[in-house]
């Protein structure tokens, strides 16, 4: 099950539908949980013996907060991968060493002011 912010996992189907193809004996679900509300659904859900997400989709500045918690695990192939990724995109998900996402997207916010 994959965790992703209320209205946007439309934005996940062509990459569930490649991996269905991959593994065609893995079905992947995805649930829309508000990206505000994850963390704390996540642990209500570990500490309930629910089901919780295989992935979620973090927002970056919630990523030390949850790692901080205990709730996130290293990637793997990321240690090798993510110079192929721009740093603005990985650089918030490396604590100590570890990567620990896979960036879907790199988020950079600009504000421009002309003096008329």
């Amino acid at each position: 099950m994959v965790w992703e912010d209320v209205n946007k996992g439309f934005g996940l189907e062509v990459a569930i539908k490649d991996f269905e193809k991959e593994h065609d004996d893995i079905k992947v679900s995805v649930k829309e949980v508000s990206s505000i509300l994850q963390e704390d659904k996540l642990i209500e859900a570990i500490e309930n013996s629910l089901e919780s997400p295989d992935i979620l989709v973090l927002l970056q500045d919630r990523a030390k907060l949850v790692y901080d918690k205990g709730l996130l695990t290293p990637i793997k192939f990321m240690q090798d991968k993510a110079e192929s990724y721009a740093p603005i995109a990985v650089e918030p998900y490396k604590i100590k060493g570890q990567y620990y996402a896979v960036p879907r997207s790199a988020d950079v916010l600009m504000i421009y002011s002309i003096k008329i």
